[in-house]
């Protein structure tokens, strides 16, 4: 799969997934924004950051 080339739609959900990545690490380093942060139910801290800002900037 070297050879495929993603279209412009898949370049920009793979950014804008990469900046939700970013956003859910920044909350779980900080121990203070983990322990506030509700998480979904059966669900992670970081898998719910990720869910929410996906979410909130569709």
């Amino acid at each position: 799969m070297s050879n495929v080339v993603p279209s412009a739609a898949q370049l920009e959900e793979k950014s804008r997934f990469a900046a939700a990545v970013a956003y859910a690490r920044e909350i779980i380093n900080d121990p203070v924004r983990k322990a506030s942060y509700k998480a979904h139910p059966g669900s992670t801290v970081y898998h719910s950051a990720i869910k929410d800002y996906l979410k909130q900037r569709s």
